[in-house]
Order: C-alpha cells, then structure tokens, then sequence
C-alpha cells in the first residue's frame, strides 16, 4: 500500500490517483494504519492534490444511481460492474495488450493513470484502446473516433481522468448537495445523454432496505435514446413499486457532445412543453429540465442527426499545453507556429513537432491527442 498508507510511502499526487481510480471500482474508501505519521484525510494534502481528491470523491457520491443500478444488474442477471476489454473485443489485441482499462458498467470505459505526470507537461499519461466508432471523454463532452480500433497516449491534468462514454450513452447521476451524504432515492437527477448510436438504460430504484431483488420491491424507469433522422430521446413511466420514488422529481437532462446549433423539442406526456434550457460550451452540453411526476413520460426530439458538437477548440487546447509547459517560450513560440501552419497537415505537423527532443517527446505525444482525436490512424 502507498500513497501514505499502511506501510508505504508520502506520495500525494499518487493517493489522488489511487483515489481516482477507487471513484471507477466497485468499494471506493480511504483506510490507514494506527500510524501519527499515515493519514487518510484529503483535507491534509496540499492544495492542488486536495482540490482534486474533494471532486473526486464528490463525483462518486454523484454516481451512486448508476452504481446502484450496476449493482442490481449485478445480483439479478450476474453482469458484474468491472468488465475487461476482452468481454466485448475478444479478438482485439489491444484488449489484451493494455491490461489496465476497463469498462465501468456498460455505459463508461475507464482508462486509470498510473505514472506519474511528466515534468514537461504536468499530466499523466496512459496508453488508451479506442474500440471503432465515436467515444466521447465523459466529462469534457470531446469526440474520439476510430474508424477501425486504435491505440492511443492519453493525457490528463491532477485534476483529471480519462474516462470515456460509449456513442449513446446514458448515464444516470445524483447532483452533489454540500453536507448531504444520504444515498436515498434522490427527488432530482442529472441524465447524461451522448450522441451518435441507439441506446438504452433502465434506471433500478428501491427504498435501500431489504431483500429488493426477491420481494421485487422496486421501481424501474426506461429511458431510451433512438439515433436516426429525428434522434429522440424518452423517458418512459415508471413501473414496478413507484412508491420508493418521490411524489415529484426534476429531470436535468444534459446531452453532452451536442451542438449548439441543435434545435429541438420537448414532450411532457405527448404534450410540447417549455422547459429551462441552457447550453455549457466548455464541455459542449445542451441541459433542458423539466419536472413531473415519476410515472410521466418527457421525450426530447431533435429536428436533425446534424447535431454533434464539432472538436472547435484543437488550437485553444494544444495552445494551453504549450502554456502550462515548461520549456523555452522560444520553443513555445516554433511549435506554435507549425500548429498554424496552414500548408501542412496533420501528419506533417506531428512529424515536425516530434522529430524536435526525444526530453519532450511527451509533450508531442500530449499534441498529438488532441491533433488525431477524430482524424488520422496512428500506431503508438
């Protein structure tokens, strides 16, 4: 054990690693030794590594309805919450050969962070399998793509994780409220909705005492995605024991990955209605919510397909990179001329700024990311 743990070592940026990557696993709690020298408590850390354990631990108690729901799929139909990449590639190479990454439940793909982060660009790294099609990072709503399956070097800040949503994921959170730590059927939920494929999920709900899955004392809610011309995406009446659930509930619904432009509209029970409506342009998220009843239907229909957020912010992102890293502003200034460069592309560009130091072939790497997220089939 490290981290400051039992028997181990003070390595804070790696406790909040670890940390991490218990918010992904199945038990996620801190424990030490009877030690004056071990602590467990993320408030004695320093700034930046205790900034980054207390959203962490937030964004677990927020994914407790989709853990929840994983649990019950668990008991009832045996499919664990941790699966192997193999489960579903099994004639990948990839799915073996980056033995780390997993999927978290059938909606996300988690990718843990194990070195530690480079002293050029301050982030951590790991190797990452991209199964073909669209995956998006769960939290900054950006669009991976693969045509046919690739291996890619991932990136991530101390405040970050790579974590990737399936092409139309849906993926049930309860919203952090400061000093409330109930796990109790929440009366308002975050639905995070992706874009470009089918999907559907079926959210479990119970009162949290007693034997749920025999008595069959719960409440299931379906919620369905249908990619075509007119995607739309519904949330059926609740059925089963809807006496767990609360008498009113607030649908925040957040489709992220989406554009700006999409136009569309919302149903309370077959009915048009006119629901709070913004748009969160940092991680490209459309939020409509809309309150009802736990047994009332909302449907949002787009008007088009046409409606996946473009990755628009390359050149802001790799211009970041360049200003949190710590090489020359000479060098700053030479990379960030071959990233302008319109008469080059993308492969060239890699190329010129690869071919520079093998001391900052991370930060090419850390580039290169962001350059081939939807373009280009690169090996490692």
């Amino acid at each position: 054990d490290v981290g400051g743990h039992m028997h181990g070592y003070k390595d804070e940026e790696l406790t909040a690693r670890w940390i991490q990557l218990g918010v992904f696993s199945p038990i996620n709690r801190l424990h030490s030794s009877n030690d004056m020298f071990i602590h467990k408590e993320p408030w004695l850390l320093k700034n930046e590594y205790r900034a980054s354990v207390k959203k962490w631990l937030k964004i677990r108690h927020e994914l407790f309805p989709y853990i929840y729901t994983m649990n019950f799929n668990a008991a009832a139909k045996f499919i664990p919450l941790v699966r192997p990449l193999y489960y579903y590639y099994p004639k990948k190479d990839a799915a073996y050969e980056i033995k780390n990454q997993f999927f978290f439940g059938s909606e996300l793909m988690v990718a843990p962070i194990t070195k530690p982060a480079s002293k050029i660009t301050g982030k951590g790294e790991t190797k990452v399998f991209l199964p073909k099609g669209n995956w998006y990072d769960f939290f900054a709503g950006t669009r991976y793509y693969s045509e046919n399956g690739r291996k890619i070097k991932a990136f991530r800040s101390i405040e970050d994780y790579p974590v990737f949503a399936k092409s139309g994921a849906i993926v049930p959170l309860k919203p952090h409220v400061p000093h409330d730590n109930s796990l109790c059927v929440s009366d308002t939920l975050d639905i995070y909705v992706f874009p470009s494929a089918s999907n559907s999920f079926e959210l479990f709900e119970d009162s949290g005492d007693g034997d749920t899955i025999n008595s069959k004392k719960y409440a299931v809610t379906k919620m369905n995605l249908s990619w075509g011309e007119n995607p739309e995406f519904s949330i059926s009446s609740a059925k089963g024991e809807t006496s767990v659930l609360p008498r009113l509930r607030t649908w925040n619904l957040k489709f992220r990955g989406f554009s700006d432009f999409a136009e569309f509209e919302v149903l309370l029970n077959g009915s048009k209605t006119r629901p709070l409506v913004n748009y969160d342009f940092k991680t490209h998220t459309i939020e409509i919510s809309v309150s009802a009843k736990p047994t009332d239907s909302v449907s949002v229909i787009f008007d088009s397909n046409n409606c996946i957020a473009e990755n628009s912010d390359i050149l802001k992102a790799c211009e970041k990179i360049l200003q949190e890293s710590k090489i020359s502003a000479d060098e700053k200034n030479e990379i960030y001329s071959i990233l302008t460069d319109c008469e080059l592309n993308t492969h060239f560009k890699i190329l010129k700024i690869s071919g520079r130091s093998y001391e900052k072939e991370d930060l090419a790497d850390a580039i290169k990311e962001i350059l081939t997220r939807t373009e280009g089939e690169y090996d490692l």
